[in-house]
């Protein structure tokens, strides 16, 4: 293949794929069961129960339990990420050393304070707010998760993230370059196979994504990964609208989203 070339069609009218994009992706909330909400002290958090349905949140404002009848989805909930691996061209360029000294590579999330209330019998909504420090306690940042829990099973996390990009103080010097900005979560390793829609097959990123193309992938997560002779950031696909991680007996693990996803058995901070 020497080269290739995607377009936007538009869907038949009256067809199935026209109905499937109009469906509404939350179920009507007379369909959906109810949840309790429960603080389980200061020095414990919240938790969160429904139909099969069982999240706990620690008093450290981390998710620590996330299980659908009786299977663990989530091992390590989302917690914003602002470090990867360098490239050769990051080293070269100077970049990964901005990033070291300002501490990226040691960055941590410090919580702010907690929130949880229960606007409707079948939803439960906990927010959480968190300061980003470094290892010697340079500023990063301020970031924002809110995980809108669904009686479905269903959770919508909504993440704002406010990156230190200048200051008036000395003693807290502006970021002297973004790194990077996401979310890292851990999954049990029995969830091996990711599935998902975007760009691909193999790994992809804005400055190098011409020869990639745009469907739907099914790969082991092991093989996401690109052996680099210098261990470096690798196995990222973008474009990606949903990501499912499937285990061997069916059980899966979806998320949606609409940046770039990367699924691996590496941690970023070693």
């Amino acid at each position: 293949r020497v080269g290739t070339q995607q377009f936007v069609l538009p869907l038949p009218p009256n067809s199935a794929a026209a109905a499937a994009a109009t469906t509404p992706l939350w179920r009507e909330v007379a369909a959906l069961g109810q949840l309790s909400l429960a603080c389980l002290g200061a020095s414990d958090g919240w938790r969160v129960e429904g139909d099969g349905l069982l999240v706990e949140f620690g008093a450290d404002g981390a998710l620590r339990t996330l299980q659908v009848d009786g299977e663990t989805l989530l091992t390590d909930g989302p917690q914003t990420c602002m470090w990867r691996a360098p490239t050769d061209n990051d080293e070269a360029g100077g970049y990964a050393h901005l990033w070291r000294s300002a501490g990226l590579d040691t960055s941590r999330s410090v919580l702010e304070g907690m929130r949880a209330w229960q606007p409707l019998p079948s939803l439960a909504v906990i927010t959480t707010d968190w300061r980003q420090v470094g290892a010697n306690g340079q500023p990063h940042g301020t970031s924002s998760l809110t995980y809108m829990i669904h009686a479905d099973g269903q959770i919508e996390v909504r993440c704002l993230m406010q990156p230190t990009v200048q200051s008036g103080s000395a003693s807290e010097p502006p970021l002297p370059t973004l790194g990077r900005l996401g979310l890292h979560m851990t999954v049990p390793p029995t969830f091996e196979r990711a599935v998902w829609l975007g760009n691909g097959p193999h790994e992809n990123y804005p400055d190098r994504c011409a020869a990639a193309v745009f469907g739907r992938y099914s790969r082991q997560v092991r093989s996401l990964h690109t052996p680099y002779i210098v261990p470096s950031e690798n196995g990222g696909r973008g474009g990606v609208q949903w990501l499912a991680l499937t285990t061997t007996q069916g059980h899966e693990n979806d998320e949606m989203a609409e940046f770039p996803e990367r699924a691996s058995h590496f941690n970023p901070y070693g």
